[in-house]
């Protein structure tokens, strides 16, 4: 005879659910965001093995992302890393022999979907235009947001009014 909780436990270990709703809006001429990534690992230790992602993000550009309007650059493989952005340079060279960026270019209602714990940042934004786009942030059932929710209650990659300014996050 099956245990009925063997099933809620996969039904629980399989839930996902909806952290928020946004819009990320880089003005023109603004600066480049610093490279940031939106969460953290789950052990901020390595682990033996990958652990699939706890969280991911759903981007819909509500305008096109070219270089000229500063496309978000990703830092490939970073998510598999554990540190934050100096420690990474230190562990693993600068950035271009150790790790490779990309900046896609996307069409205005394309989607862009990546792992919560991805190293980017927005780049320099030296189009006439803002760049826009709504986000929807997604995770495991059983996570919780502290750091997004908590840690930073604003912008989580700006701390100085210039940036602010430039880079702006409706939620």
């Amino acid at each position: 005879m099956e245990d009925e909780n063997d099933d809620s436990k996969l039904a629980a270990a399989t839930t996902i659910k909806l952290l928020r709703i946004g819009a990320i809006r880089s003005l023109p001429e603004c600066d480049p965001q610093p490279m940031h990534r939106d969460g953290q690992h789950l052990f901020q230790r390595e682990v033996k093995q990958y652990l699939p992602p706890h969280a991911l993000h759903l981007w819909i550009p509500l305008t096109t992302y070219t270089k000229q309007t500063g496309a978000t650059i990703f830092a490939a493989g970073t998510h598999r890393i554990i540190g934050d952005w100096d420690l990474i340079k230190k562990k693993i060279g600068i950035m271009p022999s150790g790790i490779k960026c990309q900046q896609p270019e996307v069409d205005l209602g394309s989607a862009i979907i990546f792992d919560d714990r991805i190293f980017h940042q927005g780049a320099i934004n030296s189009s006439q235009s803002p760049r826009t786009c709504v986000f929807f942030s997604f995770a495991r059932g059983w996570f919780t947001d502290g750091v997004a929710s908590e840690a930073h209650p604003g912008p989580r990659w700006a701390n100085d009014s210039r940036v602010q300014t430039c880079w702006q996050e409706i939620e």
